[in-house]
């Protein structure tokens, strides 16, 4: 008869162990243990978390659940976004269900105690589960994503503003409440892992809870002579360009003329101008009495250069003393994208609609405390990114320079 070897298990406060098809949790506490046992029979017949088997007053027995750890599929799809969000979705998923059936929280939960089988999640080790409310997990789970090894660099900034963006307001609630718990989750991180808060990546990843974002899609084309929306570059139109330049933001909104048809993408949420004919400032007005966040930032959907690191450096330079901030290329003023503060943005956008004073330029520079920041100087800034493309000529100008780049990409790949 074959004896099944005993394998230890990693656990922080008490001895796990897996023996063939099962795992014995030992507990250094009969409370913890009596907990535990509580939130799986709690869960039983889910699929939420293993079954389990046997308990006894410091003991209990589950099966083993066999899969790649979520932990290990973040780490392998960090450079992976479409990867990354389909995970995001699986653990938002399992959470939703997890809060329904418990009234707890998961507290000081890992990653690494979530298992994927059969394309669903089952979570482990319930000895950290709480009273508290869901954005206290979610805060805390986004501060452990941005201080993994390498902690805040740019990859893990990106994947912590994507789990954050991504999470659903049914679930964790408004924005400002996740915003609230931010702080303290990354202390208290910081602190655990020994690890330097870098003040502006925290900074960036709060702008994704503090900064809506806004795809102005409601001009008429008339230069171009056909809808700019649907011109393609790189293999995709310029909206759907613009929307993924905004993906990392809680709140995005698309803003359409009153008459358009469109639906609404996903993650977006369609803004129709009450006004008709009055350019970008009829969007802008509309936005900002929409926007729930102190901050909104609005681009054209014609800028198809324009990336994302780009509008972070714009949104980095967001401080109380100014209303409006734009930027300038070797000193000349661009006016998207534009980030304002929403409360005194507002009232003055409204009163510029009231009154028919469509100019954009000059309701900033009158009205509004207004910065602009030198674009070049950005390290982000690449020749372009803040070029509309107006006119077919302007089109296909931008088709000729990607043509040029992939042949001379091409010619020195073979070369090499």
């Amino acid at each position: 008869m074959r004896t099944e070897t005993t394998y230890r298990l990693p656990s922080r406060r008490n001895r796990v162990t897996r023996t063939g098809p099962l795992v014995t949790k030992q507990f250094t506490s009969a409370e913890d243990c009596a907990a535990e046992k509580e939130i799986y029979d709690q869960l039983a017949g889910s699929g939420l978390s293993p079954a389990l088997l046997q308990a006894d007053e410091n003991r209990i027995v589950t099966e083993y659940a066999d899969g790649p750890l979520l932990f290990n599929e973040l780490e392998a799809g960090l450079r992976d976004p479409d990867r990354q969000s389909e995970l995001f979705d699986l653990f938002f998923k399992w959470s939703a269900q997890f809060y329904r059936r418990t009234g707890l929280v998961l507290g000081d939960s890992s990653f690494r105690n979530f298992i994927l089988r059969d394309g669903h999640l089952c979570g482990v080790d319930f000895e950290s589960c709480r009273q508290g409310v869901p954005a206290e997990d979610l805060a805390w789970q986004a501060a452990m994503l941005a201080t993994l090894r390498p902690p805040f660099a740019p990859e893990r900034i990106r994947c912590a503003r994507r789990f954050l963006a991504r999470a659903p307001e049914s679930i964790y609630g408004e924005p400002g409440e996740i915003l609230s718990f931010l702080p303290k989750a990354f202390r208290m991180i910081c602190d655990r892992r020994k690890v330097s808060l870098d003040a502006q990546s925290y900074r960036q990843i709060e702008s994704t809870l503090e900064v809506a974002a806004c795809v102005l899609a409601g001009g008429r084309s008339s230069r171009m002579g056909t809808d700019k929306r649907a011109l393609s570059y790189h293999e995709a139109s310029f909206l759907d360009t613009a929307q993924y330049t905004v993906e990392l933001y809680f709140d995005n909104y698309l803003s359409l003329s009153a008459e358009d048809p469109m639906v609404a993408p996903p993650g977006f949420t369609i803004l129709r101008d009450t006004v008709g004919a009055a350019g970008p400032i009829g969007g802008i007005s509309r936005a900002l009495h929409a926007a729930r966040q102190p901050w909104i930032l609005f681009l054209p959907c014609d800028m198809p250069l324009l990336n994302a690191s780009l509008l972070d450096e714009l949104i980095r330079h967001r401080r109380e003393d100014a209303d409006a901030f734009l930027f300038s290329e070797r000193g000349e003023l661009r006016t998207f994208p534009l980030l304002l503060r929403a409360a005194a943005a507002a009232p003055v956008f409204e009163s510029a609609l009231a009154r028919g004073d469509l100019k954009l330029i000059r309701v900033l520079k009158t009205y509004l405390r207004m910065e602009t920041i030198e674009a070049t100087d950005c390290d982000a800034f690449q020749k372009d990114s803040l070029s509309n493309i107006n006119t077919m000529e302007d089109y296909e100008r931008l088709q000729n320079s990607a043509r040029r780049k992939y042949f001379l990409s091409t010619f020195v790949t073979r070369r090499t």
